[in-house]
This record gives C-alpha cells, structure tokens and sequence, in this order.
C-alpha cells in the first residue's frame, strides 16, 4: 500500500473572519480536494475548491491551486494557496494553513485508510 494513489480529502472548518476594520463575522468553509498521487507518508499535490458560508449571507469560492504539505510524527502540515473566484474577496489571493493530527494512527492508511483528523486552520483572503 506504498503505491501512490488518488485521495479525495473533505474538509469542514469554522472561522471569525474580518470583512472590515473592527467588524467580524462567522463563517464556515467546506474545502473538496483531489490529491493524486497520494501515499501514506505524503499528502502530494492537493488543489481543490473551498466554499466560505458567512453569517451575514454572503460567501466566497476559492480555488486551490498550489501547495506544500509536510508530516512530521503523524501531524499534518498543509498550505494552499489560490484565488477567490466569486463572491466576497473575489480576484484577491488566498491561503490556507492547516496544522492536523489524525483521529487514528497514522498507519490506519495502509488498512482502512484515516478517516479524521482534527487541528488548527487559518485561511486568508488579502490584498
């Protein structure tokens, strides 16, 4: 089960985002992406599509397009970058860091695969 193969990762997030100096609101991303090449030590390759629901009605699609993913001792380090393509920020430049620790072992991969993890996501949208 070393071969690389296709993942499909799924991903939910909450945040408190800034929309204007002093103003916040909630939000919550729904990040879809397709990572070929894929192997128990290495999450390779990802881009994908976010969507951001915020509290006040509105929202942004940003597309993935570019990554750097590292593992050290079962944690998962990710950034991605990409564009918002619609709705609020749209044309702005996007990044997403994710900090992860898998609900299992890391090694569940090579069985059933990991279907959980849980940390720390920071996503910015800016000029």
């Amino acid at each position: 089960m070393f071969t690389p193969q296709s993942v499909r990762v799924r991903a939910h997030a909450q945040y408190t985002c800034t929309v204007a100096p002093g103003r916040t609101v909630p939000a919550a991303g729904s990040l879809d992406v397709l990572a070929p090449g894929t192997a128990c030590l290495a999450l390779t390759h990802p881009g994908g599509t976010e969507t951001v629901e915020y509290a006040d009605g509105a929202r942004s699609v940003i597309v993935y397009d570019s990554s750097t993913t590292e593992r050290v001792a079962g944690a998962l380090f990710t950034r991605l970058t990409g564009q918002v393509t619609e709705g609020r920020g749209k044309g702005l430049p996007a990044q997403r860091t994710a900090d992860l620790l898998p609900g299992d072992l890391p090694t569940e991969c090579l069985g059933s695969g990991i279907r959980e993890s849980s940390g720390s996501v920071q996503l910015e949208a800016h000029l």
